[in-house]
């Protein structure tokens, strides 16, 4: 069981188990925009247009389970004089409640069984990193 979950260390580290009646929970005013980065030097094996297709299917899921979370898109570095971290992917939640409900879904989990091949690869980022949007206080 382990080995089929290893895969999707890409889309989370620790995910929650959120039983069925939080997808109808009040989130706290005071909660953040959280952002996950996945930095690469290149993604090997597919095609840009691969990869934004599959993220555009795993987002139709997203969009689902909770339209207030944009999911994931795919970004190049501008420049051709730039070398590394030419690549990256964005995860982008409404906050962290919303991030462990979609996570926990069940359809989400089939949409990423069904996209196994490129999500094994894409897992293999050079850094990760998740932020939180500060406010002011």
């Amino acid at each position: 069981m382990l080995r089929f979950l290893f895969p999707y260390i890409f889309f989370f580290i620790f995910a929650c188990q959120v039983s069925e009646n939080q997808h109808d929970m009040e989130i706290s005013p005071t909660s953040q925009p959280v952002k996950s980065i996945l930095l690469y030097h290149n993604i090997e094996g597919f095609s840009q247009d691969s990869i934004i297709a599959v993220l555009e299917d795993i987002n139709s899921v997203i969009e689902r389970v909770d339209h207030r979370s944009v999911g994931y898109s795919l970004w190049s570095v501008q420049s051709d004089t730039i070398d590394s971290y030419r690549l990256f992917i964005e995860g982008e939640w409404a906050d962290q409640e919303s991030y462990d409900v979609i996570h926990a879904d069940s359809s989400f989990r089939r949409v990423l069984d069904k996209h196994l091949p490129v999500l094994t690869e894409t897992r293999k980022w050079d850094l990760y990193r998740r932020y939180e949007k500060l406010k002011v206080d």
